[in-house]
């Protein structure tokens, strides 16, 4: 694989984990505590890997 690809491809990560924080945020408006949870982990994790492509 192309150098160049790794950093468009840690700007999707980060796109998707901050639609996934967005979905979190709507379900913690509406008292779902659960879900919320649930999608902020997952968004977390979508960041950390962000974050390890953009810098590997």
């Amino acid at each position: 694989m192309s150098d160049a690809m790794i950093p468009e491809m840690a700007v999707g990560a980060l796109a998707l984990a901050f639609a996934i924080l967005y979905a979190a945020w709507h379900e913690y408006q509406r008292n779902n505590q659960r879900d919320a949870r649930l999608l902020a982990t997952v968004a977390a994790m979508g960041l950390a890997g962000s974050a390890g492509l953009w810098w590997s």
